[in-house]
């Protein structure tokens, strides 16, 4: 499971890339994107940056803290914090 919360997060990240690709933005690295995110210019609402990085804290604990996700906390991810942004960018 793992790996499932990791494809989640970059799917978030690879979409939020290309929302603010396409409005002229170009991020090279994480800091860079994560205060992009939270520019007010941007437009990218509160609870969609709060859903990142949510998926951002869990991609983390996925990667590096081996923490062990259930079937439904990956159904969770999926249906809330990546459904808001995929609804919000487009995907």
């Amino acid at each position: 499971m793992q790996w499932a919360v990791t494809a989640v997060f970059y799917s978030a990240l690879h979409g939020l890339t290309a929302y603010l690709l396409a409005r002229g933005i170009i991020v090279r690295s994480h800091s860079a994107r994560d205060r992009a995110l939270t520019h007010p210019a941007n437009g990218v609402p509160q609870n969609i940056y709060d859903a990142y990085h949510n998926l951002d804290d869990h991609g983390r604990d996925a990667r590096y803290a081996l923490v062990a996700f259930t079937h439904q906390e990956v159904r969770d991810l999926l249906d809330q914090d990546l459904a808001s942004i995929a609804t919000f960018v487009g995907m």
